[in-house]
């Protein structure tokens, strides 16, 4: 199945970094804190158990088929902002935080 063989990977030094795409690895997290301009992050097909990208400028999220993440927070104040969101096929998440899970149930994106 995973046709990446990453374990881990250290982006905390590149804060100027806008796109980040991780598929088909073997990572179960990756440390975001300093990542403040990410946008765009792709995670699919992975071994995540958490994510947390409250710290980034995320417009577009697609962690599809990660069947050990638990958890995901995208509350970094501007959820209005996504244009396109997908965390299906992750059976063992169990919390997103959002920033206004009003808005989220009633605005979805994908």
């Amino acid at each position: 199945m995973f046709q990446n063989p990453l374990t881990s990977l250290d982006v905390t030094q590149n804060p100027a970094l806008a796109s980040l795409l991780i598929s088909y690895t073997q990572m179960s997290t990756v440390d975001l804190s300093n990542n403040s301009a990410l946008t765009f992050f792709v995670c699919d097909n992975g071994q995540f158990t958490s994510l947390d990208l409250s710290n980034t400028d995320l417009d577009y999220y697609n962690g599809v088929n990660n069947p050990l993440l638990t958890s995901l927070n995208i509350k970094n104040g501007n959820n209005n902002n996504l244009t396109f969101f997908n965390a299906t096929a992750c059976p063992a998440l169990t919390c997103i935080q959002v920033d206004n899970p009003a808005f989220m149930n009633t605005n979805p994106v994908a």
